[in-house]
């Protein structure tokens, strides 16, 4: 939800200054365009598991009965 925020706020801010500053607009624009590409493409849910897995070992590790 973070990165979709991140995103909107900086669409609106190129938007604001698409009228004075073109070229970061462009590029500002571009770059998001390929963050949400990347963001919701299917092989970007390959890494979830391994998160979890991650995830997992650290609560194992610091799990309060294994004083």
């Amino acid at each position: 939800m973070g990165l979709v925020l991140t995103i909107a706020f900086h669409v609106a801010l190129g938007l604001f200054f698409s009228r004075f500053l073109t070229g970061y607009a462009a590029v500002t624009l571009v770059a998001l365009v390929l963050l949400l590409r990347t963001e919701f493409h299917p092989s970007a849910r390959v890494a979830e598991p391994v998160a979890d897995r991650l995830a997992q070992g650290l609560r194992q590790r610091h799990h309060p009965s294994r004083g």
